[in-house]
């Protein structure tokens, strides 16, 4: 029984100083590893940090290039931001075979890419429009070009903001100048109707308008009427 007792405390602190020694030891190994990583750190912090360094300027002038990009598409598919074209007339009266003169301001936020700049006198008159459908019959009203005529004040080429004069002649018949309705069913119907019923088509109205046209993009317009009389 003696013999037996002294077997089990043998055995337990045989047992206890293993447990002891592997303890030690895997103190040692966490103590190493923990170091290890430590130096591991701060190694790899400096590099991430001057890895940083050049990859973030990158990134904000990759994003900033597609930023512009695409305030450049919006701009040639709106006209926005583009900035602006203006008529400025000397005068908004004249006689027939009399002279307007005045300017086209562009005032332009950036260069433009356009294929040409013009300005335009033109005359529309407005005419009476029968339609026909399923539903019956209605009346309306459109304008009918009655006389064009343009001036090309610069050819392609990138513009910047400057003021572009120009002269533009009345034509000596123009208070004679009528609108013909086209050679359709639907002219034919607006001819019955004008030889019918009066008044059926409104004053011949003028306007100068200014133009650039603008490649792949939508043209920057402005216009002005204007009063033709004796």
């Amino acid at each position: 029984m003696l013999f037996a007792m002294a077997d089990t405390e043998d055995g337990l602190k045989k047992a206890g100083r293993f447990l002891s020694k592997l303890g030690s030891q895997v103190g040692k190994a966490a103590k190493v590893a923990g170091n290890q990583i430590a130096d591991a750190a701060k190694v790899a912090g400096p590099k991430v940090v001057e890895t940083a360094k050049v990859v973030g300027p990158q990134i904000a002038s990759g994003a900033k290039a597609a930023g512009s990009a695409v305030a450049h598409t919006a701009k040639q598919v709106t006209g926005l931001g583009r900035g602006s074209v203006r008529l400025e007339l000397d005068q908004t009266k004249s006689a027939p075979g009399g002279t307007i003169t005045g300017r086209v301001l562009l005032a332009l936020s950036e260069p433009v890419e356009a294929k040409r700049l013009v300005v335009q006198l033109r005359a529309r008159q407005k005419m009476v429009t029968v339609n026909r459908d399923s539903g019956g019959k209605g009346v309306g009203t459109s304008h009918a070009d009655v006389f064009e005529f343009e001036v090309e004040l610069g050819g392609a080429k990138t513009y910047e903001s400057e003021t572009v004069p120009f002269e533009l002649t009345i034509p000596a018949d123009a208070l004679e100048l009528k609108a013909s309705a086209p050679s359709t069913p639907l002219g034919d119907i607006a001819r019955t109707i004008a030889s019918a019923v009066s008044p059926t088509a409104g004053p011949i109205e003028w306007q100068v308008v200014t133009r650039l046209q603008i490649a792949w993009g939508r043209d920057l317009t402005h216009d002005v009427d204007i009063v033709v009389t004796r």
